[in-house]
């Protein structure tokens, strides 16, 4: 636990990064969301900053690695992954369904630039280097690992990716884990009502 506390803090910060890199982008979390999370990311940041100034093996836990975890999400039969290069999935990928959207950093100096391609039901979002670095599902019967999708319980996704970093009402995230994993549950059924794939933030 101290290591993944110490995580969700280092990942905080890259994510308020992330927020401030992009000059326009796709929001996929709800604002109460998003607000929900920062609280409860301040909450994580108190708490790892606590235990860095009390423990000294600290500073040998924020260097561990995480946990590499093999996720998919099956689409027409075919299973896409984030962290390969675009070019691998477009073969497997239907019909763009809406417009590309261009994201570029508002830094002069930055050359951070991401790429959102459009399809029924999720979107696949690709780096400057040509990468897939996150698939988010907003709609349809797509589902992770053959198990996890829309309408799922908070049980089911435990019983498949295992204790989360963040569990609350609002949502369950795994920051400890390489790609990282978020759902978004829905605040009258408290069914997964969306979730995303990243290994690296994505605006």
């Amino acid at each position: 636990m101290k290591f993944t506390k110490i995580l969700s803090l280092l990942l905080a910060v890259l994510m308020i990064a992330a927020l401030f890199a992009g000059c326009a982008g796709e929001t996929k979390p709800t604002e109460a969301q998003t607000e929900k999370q920062t609280e409860a990311q301040t909450e994580k940041q108190t708490e790892a900053q606590t235990e860095v100034e009390t423990d000294p093996q600290s500073e040998t836990d924020t260097q561990a690695e995480p946990v590499e975890i093999d996720v998919w999400l099956e689409v027409n039969g075919q299973q896409l992954r984030v962290g390969v290069p675009f070019a691998e999935l477009e073969p497997m990928l239907p019909e763009e369904t809406a417009p590309v959207q261009e994201v570029d950093s508002c830094d002069p100096d930055s050359d951070w630039h991401q790429t959102t391609h459009t399809y029924d039901g999720f979107t696949v979002t690709v780096n400057k280097d040509g990468v897939a670095v996150g698939i988010s599902v907003v709609d349809g019967d797509y589902a992770l690992n053959g198990t996890v999708k829309i309408g799922s319980t908070p049980d089911d996704v435990k019983a498949a990716f295992g204790t989360p970093d963040t569990d609350e009402e609002w949502g369950i995230y795994y920051y400890g884990t390489m790609p990282m994993l978020n759902f978004y549950l829905d605040e009258e059924t408290g069914l997964i009502s969306g979730f995303g794939v990243m290994s690296e933030f994505v605006m």
